[in-house]
């Protein structure tokens, strides 16, 4: 009778460990979930973040383009004007001896 009252007492410890385990599994489970809900969110404000920064990169190339273009256009009045002729038309600095 010992023998099996033992036996019994084996079977139930060996009952209780797989009942431990499968509560770890399962609250490592939650902590994946949690894990990669954290990881979404990351990325999610990552994606954000780049998006910023690309758009205020765009926008401080657009104004350096903006005012280089005034500063050639404010430069293309001056351009050529040593050849300008008697009828006021502008032959170019190449041709200003020219009639």
């Amino acid at each position: 009778m010992r023998p099996l009252k033992d036996l019994q007492r084996s079977l139930t410890q060996l009952h209780q460990v797989f009942l431990d385990m499968a509560v770890m599994v399962e609250k490592q489970g939650e902590q994946m979930d949690d894990i990669h809900g954290g990881t979404n969110a990351l990325f999610s404000a990552l994606k954000l973040l780049t998006g910023l920064f690309q758009s205020r990169y765009m926008d401080k190339r657009m104004e350096v383009n903006d005012s280089s273009s005034k500063d050639l256009e404010g430069n293309a009045g001056h351009l050529g004007k040593k050849s300008e002729h008697h009828d006021g038309i502008d032959s170019g600095p190449d041709d200003s001896n020219t009639i």
